[in-house]
């Protein structure tokens, strides 16, 4: 048996419970008026080592990148303080 295969068996051995999602509907990106910029940004929590990441991305009407980040928060407090940081790093990007 392969390694690969060896790893696989045990990894289902252990009884990680699974998670299922029904499918859905990608959101297409929309540009912003001409003369705008849109700036999309995101964050995720895990709340039992209080990490988090932040990205942010900012497109002109022709969708050319005219900026980003991304952004690792070792030490944050919840759900909310991710949002705070996710939105204070999109006004930076626009200063």
């Amino acid at each position: 048996m392969l390694n690969s295969e060896l790893l696989l068996r045990d990894y289902i051995c252990v009884g990680l419970p699974t998670t299922t999602s029904t499918p859905t509907t990608p959101t297409l990106w929309k540009p912003p008026p001409d003369g705008y910029i849109k700036i999309n940004s995101n964050g995720a929590y895990d709340q039992a080592s209080r990490n988090a990441g932040l990205s942010v991305v900012a497109r002109d009407g022709r969708g050319l990148v005219l900026g980003g980040l991304a952004q690792h928060s070792p030490t944050s407090f919840d759900v909310l303080h991710v949002e705070f940081l996710v939105v204070q790093a999109g006004l930076f990007a626009c200063s």
